[in-house]
């Protein structure tokens, strides 16, 4: 039998410098994950106040097509408007029934500032019933371009894009203003 006269130490486990290497490193990337969530939060919910006013046109507009009753009559029309403001933007879907309106939604768009809108001065999306034909007041070329940016992220910056021939209602990220969409 072979003896020693030094027991043989077994490692197991890891170094006090090991740890705080891979402490160091998870940190590192903690930090990297936690300010990109933020960003795309910031995004995300912008995005989620864009939807709000495109979401309502598009409300407006099927409410037209279908026919949709307000009180028990068919309004003459349902409409929207929107005006340029710099902060706690408010907009009102609203069907016109026997030359009076009756508000059906509204709501405050938070972060969110309206500039530069196309035509320049505050905007009527109306929609006809039965076809939900879509009218722009004051009249313009047939499309009308608003400019919606981020009051938290100045590069955010979205196009709703509103086109009275084709009936339809787009929203464009863009990079500047809503002067790069032909």
């Amino acid at each position: 039998m072979f003896h020693t006269s030094h027991p043989i130490k077994i490692k197991s486990g890891f170094t006090l410098i090991e740890m705080l290497v891979a402490l160091a490193i998870f940190g590192i990337l903690s930090s990297f994950l936690l300010v990109n969530f933020r960003a795309n939060s910031i995004g995300r919910n912008f995005k989620l106040e864009i939807d709000k006013i495109s979401s309502a046109l598009l409300t407006a507009q099927t409410m037209a097509q279908a026919g949709s009753l307000v009180n028990d009559e068919l309004p003459s029309a349902y409409q929207m408007g929107i005006a340029s403001c710099d902060s706690g933007c408010n907009y009102s879907l609203q069907a016109i029934l026997s030359g009076l309106t009756k508000t059906i939604e509204q709501g405050v768009l938070d972060n969110v500032k309206i500039t530069n809108q196309q035509p320049p001065t505050n905007l009527i999306v109306s929609f006809a019933p039965p076809r939900g034909d879509l009218s722009l007041a004051p009249p313009s070329n047939g499309e009308a371009k608003i400019e919606l940016s981020s009051l938290q992220n100045s590069s955010l910056i979205y196009c709703l894009v509103i086109n009275s021939v084709s009936g339809r209602i787009d929203t464009i990220k863009v990079n500047n203003s809503c002067d790069e969409i032909e």
